[in-house]
């Protein structure tokens, strides 16, 4: 959402742009989207897709996350089926997450890095046996160093740009 600008204006002169209004939120949101929208979506070359931060939340109070990963898991693969149909289809890892900068600013809700590490290691999985391309957002941004952030998990707009320019680059490579 937040590198969408810079990624749009980088990507003009290649391919159109358009986007999920709004935020996609969760894996069950963006299930929803997907089939709510599936003409409009098979009119695309490629897809760019992503969810998994709003998933891995904690409410307060509660034991479960707020997309439990079994149900992540199988939300991907119903995405997937649908977006298939489409044209090239490319997943974008789950960024990451400081726990104590994140878990310091929001009080209703609690995210940690390691459910990062454990939902992208089960979306890996589902975009490996789907034969999906992945680009790599985690790694490239948590190698952007320290001071990443604007608030509790958006990022300053540099690194936003810097997002954008990796995730243009890989595209450019597929165009």
């Amino acid at each position: 959402m937040h590198y969408g600008p810079y990624l749009k204006e980088m990507l003009k002169d290649k391919c159109g742009y358009s986007r999920i209004k709004g935020n996609g939120e969760d894996s069950i949101n963006v299930l929803k989207f997907v089939q709510n929208n599936k003409n409009k979506l098979l009119r695309h070359d490629i897809i760019l897709f992503n969810c998994g931060l709003h998933d891995i939340k904690l409410n307060k109070g509660k034991t479960e996350k707020q997309v439990p990963i079994k149900q992540y898991e199988k939300n991907l693969k119903e995405i997937l089926s649908e977006l298939k149909k489409a044209g090239i289809v490319i997943w974008v890892r789950i960024t990451p997450v400081d726990d104590k900068r994140h878990n310091r600013i929001v009080k209703d809700f609690s995210r940690f890095n390691k459910d990062v590490l454990t939902y992208n290691r089960v979306a890996d999985k589902v975009m490996a046996e789907n034969k999906i391309q992945t680009i790599d957002l985690y790694k490239f941004t948590k190698n952007l160093g320290n001071n990443l952030f604007c608030d509790h998990v958006h990022f300053k707009s540099e690194i936003r740009k810097l997002q954008a320019a990796y995730i243009a680059g890989r595209i450019g490579k597929i165009l």
